[in-house]
């Protein structure tokens, strides 16, 4: 992800800084979108519970790790916005 991010030509040695908070989101998006995956596939193997508990289970888990993630994105935001702001002055 850090990658399509670095490879915008707007990015340079002196605009890193800015854009660290939304390489951060972006990276932790993609580690949140792994373990929902993990975690699907680890429900799908326990035979102890039928299909609805592991769409439940999964669900619950997704909520969970996500919420980190919307949080980090909101502080890339306003990061931006706020860089931009005071750029712009």
């Amino acid at each position: 992800m850090s990658a399509n991010i670095k490879g915008m030509a707007e990015y340079t040695d002196d605009t890193a800084p800015l854009f660290g908070p939304v390489i951060s989101a972006f990276d932790l998006a993609h580690q949140t979108l792994a373990a929902i995956h993990d975690a699907r596939v680890a429900a799908t193997q326990d035979a102890t519970i039928n299909e609805n508990a592991r769409l439940v289970m999964t669900a619950d888990f997704a909520d969970k790790v996500t919420e980190r993630t919307t949080k980090a994105f909101d502080y890339a935001t306003t990061a931006l916005t706020n860089n931009i702001n005071a750029l712009e002055k």
